[in-house]
C-alpha cells in the first residue's frame, strides 16, 4: 500500500469515528412542559441511564371528566431514526390494587413503550415504581430496525444504591423501531415531562403542576463498545415552551443532573 493511500485510509477511519456535535438550535415541539436533553444525530447505539424518580404534584383544578388530573408526570428516553420517533420510559399511571381493582387517579410509575403503538408493562407490582425509587433504564439497538428496553430496579425510595447488588426487579423487552440499527446514523434522548392529556401540538395550557427533584445519577451514550457521559456539550439543551419553568442543577461529569418543573411560574 502507498504512502498516500495509507493516509487516505487513517483520514477515513478517523473521520469514521469522529463525533458529531448537537445542534444547538432545535424548535420545541409544543404540547407538554418538558425539559429534553438529546444527542447529535451520529452512529450512536442506546443510552444508559440511572435515575432516582421524581414527586408529581398535580394541579387538582385542571381535572379530566373521569376525575384523574389533566396533567401526567413522564421521565423517557429513546430517540429518532429517519422517520421514526421512540419513546421508551416510566409514566406516573393507574394501577391494579391488590383487590384487584383499577386505581381512580396515578399511583405509581409504570413502563411504557411507544413506536406506532402504545405499549405498557404488565400490571404487576414488580413493575410499580415509587417516587424516591432508583432505576436503571437502558435503551439500545443491536439488530437492524430494532430497539431494545431493559429497567431495572435498584432500590427503594430510602434504601441505599449500590450496584453490586441483583436488581429488585428487572423489565426487558424489543419492539420495532424502523429505521435504528447498528452502524446507522441516529440520535437518543432523556426527557422530564409534564404531560398534558389531548393536548399534542397544541400550546401547553396554564397549570400548577409541579414534578419535583427528578434526580439523574449518571447518563451515557453508547456507541458500540463505547460509554460516553451525555454532558453539556453533547447534548441539545430543550426546555419548552419556556425556560421559566425548570430549575436543573448538581451537573456532573457522568451526566447526571437535577431536574424540576414547575408550571406555574
Amino acid at each position: 500500500m502507498t504512502r498516500p493511500l495509507i493516509t487516505a485510509v487513517l483520514a477515513f477511519a478517523s473521520l469514521a469515528f469522529a463525533e458529531f456535535p448537537p445542534d444547538k438550535s432545535r424548535p420545541c415541539f409544543p404540547g407538554a412542559i418538558y425539559r429534553k436533553a438529546v444527542s447529535s444525530v451520529d452512529a450512536w447505539t442506546g443510552i444508559d441511564a440511572v435515575v432516582t424518580l421524581p414527586t408529581f404534584v398535580p394541579d387538582q383544578t385542571r381535572l379530566r371528566p373521569t376525575g384523574r388530573p389533566a396533567d401526567n408526570c413522564s421521565v423517557y428516553f429513546g430517540g429518532r431514526a429517519g422517520n421514526t420517533e421512540i419513546d421508551a420510559g416510566v409514566l406516573w399511571e393507574v394501577i391494579r390494587q391488590p383487590d384487584g381493582s383499577v386505581s381512580k387517579v396515578g399511583k405509581a410509575y409504570r413502563p411504557f413503550w411507544r413506536n406506532k403503538k402504545w405499549f405498557n408493562a404488565p400490571a404487576e407490582a414488580q413493575y410499580y415504581y415509587d417516587p424516591g425509587d432508583t432505576i436503571r433504564v437502558r435503551v439500545w439497538t443491536d439488530a437492524p430496525d430494532k430497539l431494545k428496553m431493559q429497567i431495572d430496579l435498584i432500590a427503594r425510595r430510602g434504601e441505599p444504591i449500590d450496584h453490586r447488588r441483583p436488581p429488585i426487579s428487572t423489565l426487558s423487552v424489543d419492539f420495532d423501531a424502523p429505521g435504528f440499527g447498528p452502524g446507522r446514523m441516529q440520535e437518543f434522548k432523556r426527557v422530564t415531562a409534564i404531560d398534558q392529556a389531548g393536548n399534542e401540538g397544541k400550546p401547553a395550557q396554564p397549570t400548577r403542576a409541579r414534578v419535583e427533584d427528578c434526580a439523574f445519577r449518571s447518563v451515557h451514550l453508547l456507541r458500540g463498545e463505547e460509554r460516553l457521559p451525555m454532558t453539556a456539550p453533547r447534548f441539545t439543551d430543550m426546555r419548552c415552551p419556556d425556560h421559566r419553568f425548570f430549575t436543573v442543577a448538581d451537573s456532573t461529569d457522568d451526566g447526571g443532573e437535577r431536574i424540576g418543573i414547575d408550571g406555574s411560574r
